[in-house]
């Protein structure tokens, strides 16, 4: 649709709602602060603008703040010498984001949440063979929420002991969108994610992000690893990394990648990569 590459913008007296959309989520965020706005005319106005010609421009104008002038739909822009115009279409025609019904709900501090999918994401699939793998696997069983990722080569998960009683569920989030969420789950302290069959939402602050949840059952992982080990090495993360970085240089564009192989020698005190 092609409405949904612009930016929506209403503004008031109780504040200025911003909306924006791609193919994967939607986000929306509202400003009401009064120290952050004042509506110096009129009861209310709402556009919605060339989604890059108006971020090129508030990212480039150099005076602290910004007043934007509503006839119609034209917009002029002023901040601190510099004034554009620009045309934009009806509010009114930008699509309403999706319901979610919050079948499936719970809180937790954001910095936990992002770690998870910090340890997670990078193991989604990038091929869309299986696109259940393309995402991260969320499930709540016995009051545990674990984030799991695998694309076949790699298997990594999360676990978090939830703080209040939440029904078992198991959904699975594009890990474009988890991506997104990362960026905003730095600024706050607690997210709200909710889920229903075929949607996510998740809760920060003065934010929303929807997005649809990747249809599928996941595979179950739990087999997969192991409970106990029976060899266990320590070395210092630097060096391997060092070893990792010199094994990638036999990669190149008609392989999908080189395989390390790692001989462990007790009885000697070695370890060998090949």
């Amino acid at each position: 649709i092609p409405i949904l590459q612009g930016i929506y913008l209403f503004a008031n007296q109780d504040g200025i709602t911003l909306k924006g959309s791609n193919s994967n989520f939607y986000s929306e965020t509202w400003i009401t602060d009064k120290n952050d706005f004042m509506l110096e005319e009129g009861i209310q106005a709402g556009i919605v603008l060339p989604g890059k010609m108006f971020q090129d421009i508030v990212n480039r104008v150099s005076g602290k703040l910004i007043t934007l002038t509503f006839d119609g739909l034209k917009v002029e822009i002023k901040s601190k010498g510099s004034k554009f115009n620009i045309t934009g279409q009806h509010h009114e025609q930008y699509p309403t984001f999706p319901t979610v019904r919050k079948e499936n709900e719970f809180e937790i501090p954001s910095a936990a949440l992002l770690h998870m999918y910090q340890k997670t994401v990078y193991c989604t699939s990038k091929s869309l063979d299986v696109p259940v793998l393309t995402g991260v696997n969320h499930e709540v069983r016995d009051q545990m929420f674990r984030t799991v990722a695998t694309d076949r080569h790699r298997l990594s998960r999360t676990v978090y002991e939830m703080k209040v009683e939440t029904e078992d569920f198991s959904h699975t989030v594009p890990a474009s969108t988890i991506v997104e969420v990362m960026k905003r789950l730095k600024n706050t302290t607690m997210v709200k994610v909710s889920f229903d069959k075929a949607h996510v939402m998740y809760e920060m602050d003065n934010v929303k992000i929807y997005a649809r949840v990747i249809e599928g059952t996941y595979p179950v992982t739990d087999k997969l690893i192991p409970p106990g080990f029976k060899s266990v090495v320590q070395l210092p993360s630097r060096d391997l990394r060092a070893i990792f970085k010199r094994a990638s240089l036999y990669n190149d564009a008609t392989t999908d990648g080189c395989v390390v192989i790692m001989i462990v020698r007790p009885e000697d005190n070695q370890m060998r990569f090949l």
